[in-house]
């Protein structure tokens, strides 16, 4: 009997004290040197700032990772699109070897495409390093199962969605799509949702964070109206998540739990919900590790992941961008959407089309290719400002982050879906970019 009232007391202080310290790392500004920033992003800017001058150095140690990954998991036996992407990391470990060896062919050094490919992906990989270290506070004691008694009846309805994604819908938005991506993977592999909920929320919330909306804002000219444009742009992607996920591919996608796992399905509560939340809370926290070793182990198991994301992050830029900037081909898939785009009524569609055609490869090339195009009108870089956040979707980085997980998407269901949310995009951000103007 001792021994159960210990337990419970030791689940009650951690679903607590857990709960606390993940709002508060991940969502409460404070004031640091003169700025107001997020507990996170302080920890992350200071890693950076450390590994400033190792880019090489982990983008070697991670090539290891990768190329003993391929070779014990036989790799090259995974679908076709898999291969590829497998086989554009082997492209950018080859990138890696001839830098250290200072053999670059000269025209990929004066082209940079390379070396901006870097100087990108390893601090970004730096970051969610950082953040899979403190990630558990917030999603493994039992914060989400706790919010999701209030959460159930709107996620269930609006997106198909249990109650317990609430969390990382909000976090994942707020902070970039591979933190959403390991949440969501993390979700799934402990039978807290199915294949097709992960696939929603893989492929609908994890988009780019706040900085890079403030950022593209900024380049705008719109900061006097980033918080309403920050609302409409959060509310916007809540909607059209919500029509993509009630239509094909992501309908179709089973309901069914990782193999191997227990489910934990969440069943509709009486009483007192706040009563409710509280005790869905602490029961999670029952037979839990500590908060410092659960970090540490948390950590550690994402390491390898985080290590391909660096990899094939940088070859999935260098090579799409490379494609991009000696082809047609972005600029053609984005004359698809002329219709809408004239439909709406931009005044250069043709501009914005190719910038359309650039977000799939990159969404923060075709935002910032939006907001600062000379001669750019009101609406086209309001529209700027938020169409690659709704979007998500794109064909670099975001892919290789979506494949290092056990969420299975098929390639030309994200062919379609990107299709959806970038027609979806087009006609409820554009027309609220009209409005805006």
């Amino acid at each position: 009997m001792g021994n159960e009232k210990m337990g419970s007391t030791v689940a009650l202080v951690r679903f607590i004290v857990g709960s606390l310290l993940g709002i508060f790392i991940f969502f409460v500004n404070i004031p640091i040197q003169g700025k107001s920033m997020l507990p996170i992003d302080w920890i992350s800017n200071l890693a950076k700032a450390l590994l400033a001058n190792f880019n090489l150095p982990l983008a070697l140690l991670s090539s290891i990772v990768v190329i003993y990954n391929i070779v014990k998991r036989k790799l090259w036996k995974s679908s076709p699109f898999e291969v590829f992407l497998y086989a554009i990391s082997v492209v950018g470990i080859v990138l890696f070897l001839l830098d250290l060896f200072h053999i670059l062919p000269s025209f990929i050094i004066e082209d940079g495409t390379y070396q901006k490919a870097l100087a990108t992906m390893v601090p970004f990989s730096v970051g969610i390093a950082v953040i899979m270290f403190l990630l558990p506070p917030l999603i493994s004691y039992g914060l989400p199962e706790a919010i999701a008694v209030f959460a159930r009846p709107l996620t269930r309805m609006l997106f198909d969605l249990p109650g317990v994604c609430a969390v990382t819908v909000v976090s994942a938005f707020m902070g970039n799509f591979t933190a959403g991506h390991l949440q969501t993977d993390a979700l799934y592999r402990q039978g807290k949702i199915t294949h097709k909920e992960a696939a929603i929320m893989a492929t609908g919330f994890c988009t780019s964070s706040v900085g890079l909306i403030m950022s593209v804002c900024a380049a705008g000219g719109q900061m006097s109206r980033f918080t309403v444009l920050f609302f409409l742009i959060f509310v916007s992607t809540l909607a059209i998540t919500g029509i993509t996920s009630h239509i094909y591919p992501l309908c179709k996608y089973p309901n069914e739990y990782y193999e191997g796992v227990t489910p934990e399905i969440e069943e509709g509560s009486k009483g007192n919900m706040f009563v409710n939340a509280f005790h869905a809370g602490v029961k999670t926290c029952e037979g839990s590790l500590s908060i410092p070793k659960q970090c540490v182990i948390f950590g550690i198991r994402t390491m390898p992941t985080v290590a391909n994301i660096l990899v094939s992050g940088t070859a999935c830029m260098f090579v799409f961008t490379v494609i991009n900037k000696y082809t047609p081909l972005f600029t053609w898939i984005g004359m698809l959407f002329w219709p809408l785009l004239k439909l709406i009524g931009f005044q250069d569609v043709n501009l914005v089309a190719g910038a359309v055609g650039i977000n799939a490869v990159d969404n923060v090339t075709s935002q910032l290719t939006l907001a600062t195009a000379a001669g750019a009108d009101a609406m086209t870089v309001i529209f700027g400002c938020g169409f690659g956040i709704m979007t998500i979707i794109f064909f670099g980085a975001f892919l290789a982050s979506l494949y290092s997980t056990k969420i299975k998407v098929k390639f030309q269901d994200l062919l379609l879906l990107w299709g959806e949310r970038t027609a979806l995009t087009i006609l409820i951000w554009g027309f609220i970019a009209r409005m805006l103007a």
